[in-house]
């Protein structure tokens, strides 16, 4: 999805990370920690434009690492979460 576009791609991981969530009852709220794994350190700009719209004014404790390359063409960016569960409710 989106190779060579690091908008694109991030866009797309965060929509992912998402519906991951959701599947387990939880949402992007509840993301305590990001890892970031960059081919070229130039595309953080679009990836902190995206975590801007994404996130708001939460910001989850986050690494940026710069790596040699990642598997698949045009691949520029891999992003590990970790996340809580949403809140269950009192009994």
């Amino acid at each position: 999805m989106g190779a060579n576009d690091a908008e694109a791609q991030a866009r797309h991981i965060f929509a992912l990370l998402s519906r991951i969530l959701e599947g387990v009852g939880s949402d992007l709220r509840h993301v305590v920690k990001l890892t970031f794994f960059l081919t070229d350190l130039q595309d953080r700009f679009a990836l902190n434009q995206v975590r801007s719209e994404i996130f708001g004014e939460w910001r989850p404790a986050s690494t940026l690492v710069q790596v040699a390359g990642l598997i698949g063409d045009g691949t520029l960016m891999e992003i590990e979460a970790i996340a809580t569960l949403a809140e269950s409710p009192v009994s």
